[in-house]
């Protein structure tokens, strides 16, 4: 028996997946289309419809709770024992009642009516009621009481991100701030130790770079206005000489590399225009002693200069004899507060 359904069941077909066509059950390409379409995952079982590529019907039938109403609704109209109650109990010469006739469907169970069908629905009803509570609609006093909850805390939220933003950045200013070191500035000491006012100045500079502080910045002027007056000193002296011009056009360049500042500059500058025009030679005076010829310090040649001339801007020629020329400065004073005399002669062709 086993054997015979075996070759029945062997004997099946199903239809491809991809053509459609009828192929064997056990077949792995079909043999029409040649689609690859695999083993039926287990071969000796009952294969159902949709298996085999067919449509499923489903069969409903009422629940056991419809069925239970149902024999209590027969009870109630025909009676327990089956027998219409709403015949005679005696038997006798009353009219007979029809019994109600039920249809029965094919499946062997009776067709339900208007009043059982309602029961089935409610049978197979799965949901529950639930009883809907209606809310009375919110005030604007309960809407805002959490709004302004929110606003708080967006306020407070703010401002404490703020507050620790303002912390976060003194704690990095803190740690990455350089602690400068006591630096003494040594501009007095030099001073009282007989050192130069170049020396002075450059020390004052260096504390002045090292802490740039109030006082270091008072000292660093006192400085450059030290400087300053004795660069002018040695220019305006009365008992000039190219010597003392020589020392203040080098002390004004000293003090420019100790501290390059405005000050200094203009010093240096004015220190080398002064050498520069004090450094020009006489060549040579003519043998009626009406003119001389001077050289300047670039070697370019001052020719014909006579009695009542003005050399650079800056000298008066007053007087030209056979033998020497006497010039006045008009920028610099002689002690008497007379303009400065420059002479020169055959002899010392500079200025003296």
């Amino acid at each position: 028996m086993a054997e015979n359904e075996r070759d029945e069941f062997l004997n099946r077909e199903r239809l491809c997946p991809s053509c459609r066509s009828t192929i064997n059950i056990l077949a792995v390409k079909c043999k029409f289309c040649g689609q690859d379409i695999g083993k039926p995952k287990e071969e000796l079982r009952e294969l159902s419809s949709e298996d085999l590529g067919g449509e499923s019907i489903v069969h409903s039938a009422p629940s056991g709770t419809v069925m239970s109403a149902i024999e209590a609704f027969r009870a109630e109209n025909l009676g327990s024992d089956g027998s219409d109650p709403r015949s005679d109990s005696d038997g006798g010469g009353g009219a007979d009642v029809p019994q109600a006739s039920i249809e029965v469907g094919p499946d062997g169970l009776p067709i339900l009516n208007a009043t059982s069908q309602g029961l089935n629905s409610l049978s197979e009803s799965t949901f529950s009621a639930r009883a809907t509570v209606s809310k009375p609609p919110t005030s604007f006093k309960d809407r805002a009481v959490p709004i302004g909850l929110i606003i708080v805390g967006l306020i407070v939220i703010v401002f404490a991100g703020i507050k620790a933003t303002t912390w976060v950045m003194d704690y990095l200013e803190a740690k990455n701030r350089v602690v400068v070191p006591d630096f003494i500035n040594r501009y007095y000491e030099i001073l009282a130790n007989g050192g130069s006012a170049v020396e002075a100045l450059e020390a004052a500079k260096e504390a002045l770079d090292a802490n740039n502080s109030d006082a270091n910045q008072k000292i660093a002027t006192i400085a450059l206005t030290a400087i300053e007056k004795e660069v002018n000193d040695r220019l305006n002296t009365v008992n000039w000489s190219m010597a003392t011009i020589g020392k203040a056009a080098g002390m004004a360049e000293s003090a420019l590399y100790a501290y390059p500042h405005t000050l200094t500059g203009n010093l240096e500058k004015k220190t080398k225009e002064e050498n520069r025009l004090y450094s020009m030679t006489l060549k040579s005076i003519t043998p009626d002693g009406k003119s001389a010829t001077f050289t300047l310090l670039n070697g370019q040649p001052l020719d014909n200069v006579r009695k009542g001339d003005v050399i650079e801007l800056r000298f008066d020629v007053v007087h030209i004899s056979q033998i020497s020329v006497i010039l006045e400065d008009r920028l610099r004073k002689s002690r008497a507060g007379a303009a400065r005399e420059v002479s020169f002669n055959l002899k010392n062709r500079n200025a003296h």
